[in-house]
């Protein structure tokens, strides 16, 4: 059980994505549970053997809307390795996403930066690499995670 106090979720949250790992011989339950241990369940991440206890793969689920400050509470049904997770906000209504949202949650802060380095540590892969390449060059490269780092540094104020 891994507990996180005062998280704030803003005008809310429904996804919750997570990189693990596990070499469990069956599979294991990441229950998301909001203010205690035994508190009201807002979803449940259910995690495969990935092949090895070192070998990651990002993996979503949806939860119940989320808003405001809560504690969180993830309770697992057996051993997993978990690099690190996020939580978000789908359902944008159409609107085109937000240049350097790489996170998708509707802010661009420190934790796009993160995600950022980790793609072009070749960690993660990012989904949509249009809104990752902030210079318009046609890749994402360490230009676009420099512009990144001012525009939240606000040293900038536009890509």
């Amino acid at each position: 059980m891994l507990t996180f106090k005062n998280i704030d979720f803003g005008s809310g949250a429904n996804t919750f994505t997570a990189r693990v790992a596990s070499d469990a011989d069956r599979t294991v339950d990441i229950e998301i549970r909001s203010n205690s241990a035994t508190g009201t369940c807002v979803g449940t991440l259910t995690v495969n053997s990935t092949g090895d206890w070192d070998v990651y793969e990002e993996m979503s689920t949806s939860i119940s809307d989320l808003t405001g400050v809560n504690d969180i509470v993830l309770v697992f049904s057996g051993p997993v390795n978990i690099d690190w997770f996020t939580f978000g906000k789908t359902g944008n209504g159409g609107s085109e996403p937000l240049l350097g949202d790489i996170t998708g949650d509707g802010v661009i802060n420190s934790a796009d930066v993160g995600l950022l380095k980790r793609h072009l540590l070749e960690i993660v892969t990012l989904e949509e690499p249009s809104i990752d390449d902030l210079n318009k060059d046609g890749g994402v490269d360490s230009i676009d995670c420099g512009l990144l780092t001012r525009y939240v540094l606000e040293i900038i104020d536009s890509f």
